[in-house]
């Protein structure tokens, strides 16, 4: 792999940009920011709620041809996480996989790039707390409009997502009558309540679209801290996942039609999905089976990324992930090949846009 690639991605692994680290968080924004130094390439930073994104652009450029897409957050970590080696040809750290390797892809491809193409980068930094102050912002902010986007944040050994579930996270309360515990059937116990309408939303999602939603129930809890009184009161906090083909305004009817219910919905994003027969997306799976010199297989991949702000754009994303190991996992690393395999694709793709 070239030297200055390698050297990029030791650099991005080295800065402990976990937990919402706002220092660290800063210190890669700017450290890639300097990386185009002396280019004629553009980096506009816009900021949200504290958190930082970078747009890398060359001077009216208006619609892209395309547009790339990484964040540079990682989930917490040990120090000697951050501290990237190489064995058995694979870098070792956090964010070797998910994502910095792929971040660091992109800008070097981006700055070396001597074609007539208009290509970018969106770098953001809070994919992994929901990307909510991020991509969304950014894209509005800055008025981003692309052919084709590229997020490489899924699947396994150069896999195409198709898919990726929708995110919806709610705080539910539910009431209920109290009574002496004495004289429990006269009362309404919340917190049971609370489990069946959980049970009810599970058991339609799962009738609805087998094996393709989550419903997680994360808390359960009441401020009735004695035996012998029924609770009135209850709230549970809610994680369900759910692809293209579910109803989810069913969860909304159900909540809404309950009397003893008050909800807020904590978080909400739509599920991403690729159209395999879109003549771009098709083009970009035809580079890749020259380069890797096999078919491509297309997954559903069950979490979820920043690739969905872009499809809500109705702008055609490839979500393709190149080989690694132990995304978030103590040995999280990625093959030194794959990574100028990475690059490869990149270059014969943007030729053919």
């Amino acid at each position: 792999m070239i030297d200055e690639l390698e050297k990029i991605i030791f650099d991005l692994i080295s800065f402990e940009t976990q937990n919402q680290n706002l220092l660290e968080i800063n210190k890669c924004i700017l450290y890639i920011k300097n990386y185009f130094n002396g280019t004629d390439y553009i980096c506009e930073v816009n900021e949200s709620n504290g958190v930082q994104s970078l747009f890398i652009h060359k001077k009216d450029c208006g619609k892209l041809d395309c547009i790339f897409s990484g964040h540079i957050d990682v989930v917490p970590a040990d120090d000697s996480q951050f501290k990237p080696f190489i064995k058995d040809n694979k870098i070792f750290g956090r964010g070797a996989i998910d994502m910095k390797s792929q971040v660091g892809t992109i800008i070097y491809f981006i700055k070396h790039y001597q074609g007539n193409k208009k290509i970018g980068a969106l770098i953001t930094s809070d994919e992994e707390i929901g990307g909510f102050n991020g991509t969304p912002k950014a894209l509005s902010k800055f008025k981003i409009n692309a052919n084709v986007a590229i997020v490489p944040d899924g699947g396994y050994n150069f896999q195409l997502v198709n898919s990726e579930r929708g995110v919806l996270q709610l705080e539910i309360n539910v009431t209920g009558l109290s009574v002496h515990s004495s004289k429990e059937p006269e009362g309404i116990n919340a917190i049971v309540r609370a489990v069946e309408l959980y049970s009810a939303i599970k058991d339609h999602l799962n009738i609805e679209t087998a094996n393709c939603q989550t419903v997680n129930l994360a808390s359960l809890s009441t401020d009735n801290n004695v035996y012998n009184k029924v609770p009135d009161k209850a709230k549970m906090l809610i994680d369900i996942r759910y692809n293209k083909q579910c109803n989810i305004n069913y969860v909304y009817e159900l909540l809404d039609n309950c009397n003893y219910v008050e909800y807020s919905i904590y978080a909400k994003a739509n599920p991403f999905y690729c159209d395999t027969t879109n003549i771009i997306i098709k083009k970009y799976i035809d580079v890749c089976q020259k380069v890797l010199q096999r078919e491509i297989e297309v997954i559903e991949f069950s979490a979820a990324a920043d690739a969905r702000y872009f499809t809500d754009m109705q702008i055609p994303t490839i979500i393709m992930n190149p080989n690694g190991q132990e995304m978030h996992g103590k040995n999280e690393a990625i093959e030194i090949e794959s990574i100028g395999t990475l690059l490869n694709i990149y270059e014969n793709f943007v030729k053919e846009l």
